[in-house]
C-alpha cells in the first residue's frame, strides 16, 4: 500500500525546483497569478525525493494538502484553473 506521496505544481510556470510555488494564467484575462503548497504544509513535508528526474516534495499518506497565493498581489476577478501533480509509493 501507498506509504507517502509526492505532491508538486503540474501547469503553468514553475517557480523552483520542487514545485512548490508556480504561475497560473487567469483562463479569460490571461492575467497571472502565484500560487503554491502551504508553507504550512511544506514545514510539515517528509522532505525532498527526485522521480524521474524532477523535484517532489513528499508527505505522509493522508496528510491534506493546501493550494495558497503567494504573496501580495493584485488579483483581478477571473477562473484560475490549476494543476497538482501527485504520485504516490511505497516507502
Amino acid at each position: 500500500s501507498v506509504k507517502e506521496f509526492g505532491a508538486r505544481g503540474g501547469a503553468g510556470v514553475i517557480m523552483d525546483n520542487a514545485g512548490i510555488v508556480w504561475r497560473i494564467a487567469g483562463k479569460n484575462s490571461g492575467n497571472s497569478i502565484t500560487v503554491g503548497l502551504s508553507p504550512k504544509d511544506v514545514a510539515k513535508s517528509q522532505g525532498r525525493q527526485t522521480w524521474n528526474g524532477r523535484e517532489w516534495i513528499t508527505f505522509d499518506t493522508n496528510v491534506p494538502l493546501y493550494i495558497t497565493t503567494i504573496g501580495e498581489q493584485n488579483i483581478s476577478p477571473d477562473t484560475y484553473p490549476l494543476t497538482l501533480d501527485v504520485v504516490g509509493y511505497q516507502a
